[in-house]
C-alpha cells in the first residue's frame, strides 16, 4: 500500500499520515493525528509536518534552538509525548539555565535513514536556524525497506530533483 493512501487508525477513523515527497521519499502530512492503538497514545504532527507543538520560524529572543533529526526513535512511535528523548532533554536544559530558553524540535521520522535527514536538513530545517543539531539513525541505515540504497532508490526515481540529489 502506497504511504500516501489512507491508512486506519485503532479507532476505526481513515486518516492520512504520510505523504509523498521528492526529496526524501515520504514525510507526514501537516496537521496529521494518529491513534495507534488503545495502549499507545496518539500523537499529532503540527502545522510544518513534524511530531510536537507549533513553532515559530524565527527564534525568540534568548531562544538556544536544538532540532533532533532521526527515525522512530527520535520521532518518539509507541511513547507518550512527554517521555520522548527531546521533551526530556528540553526540560532538563531549561531546568539548568534558567536565564535561557531552551527549544527543542523533533524532526524524527519514522523509517528515516541518514540520507533522508541529510536532505530533511539541508532543504528544510536549516531555514529554523538552529543552534544545534542532534542526529540519531539506528537500524533503518542497514536494514533498508528495499533492495535499493537510498541514492540508488533516488537514481531510479524520474523526479529531475532526486536525480540530482543522487549524483
Amino acid at each position: 500500500r502506497s504511504l500516501a493512501e489512507k491508512e486506519e487508525n485503532y479507532d476505526g477513523e481513515k486518516s492520512i499520515v504520510y505523504v509523498i515527497d521528492s526529496v526524501t521519499f515520504w514525510k507526514f502530512k501537516p496537521n496529521a493525528d494518529r491513534r495507534l492503538s488503545e495502549f499507545y497514545s496518539s500523537y499529532h504532527i503540527n502545522s510544518r509536518g513534524f511530531h510536537g507543538e507549533e513553532f515559530t520560524a524565527s527564534k525568540g529572543e534568548n531562544t538556544f534552538r536544538i532540532i533532533t533529526i532521526g527515525d522512530s526513535i527520535t520521532f518518539g512511535l509507541l511513547v507518550p509525548e512527554d517521555k520522548t528523548y527531546y521533551k526530556l532533554l528540553e526540560k532538563m536544559l531549561n531546568q539548568e539555565f534558567e536565564s535561557l530558553k531552551i527549544e527543542v524540535i523533533s524532526a524524527g521520522v519514522p523509517g528515516y535513514t541518514s540520507y533522508q535527514g541529510r536532505q530533511l536538513l539541508k532543504t528544510e530545517l536549516l531555514e529554523y536556524s538552529p543552534d544545534l543539531v542532534i542526529a540519531y539513525f539506528g537500524g533503518n541505515n542497514e536494514f533498508a525497506t528495499s533492495f535499493y540504497t537510498d541514492r540508488e532508490y533516488a537514481r531510479f526515481n524520474h523526479d529531475s530533483s532526486l536525480e540530482k540529489l543522487s549524483r
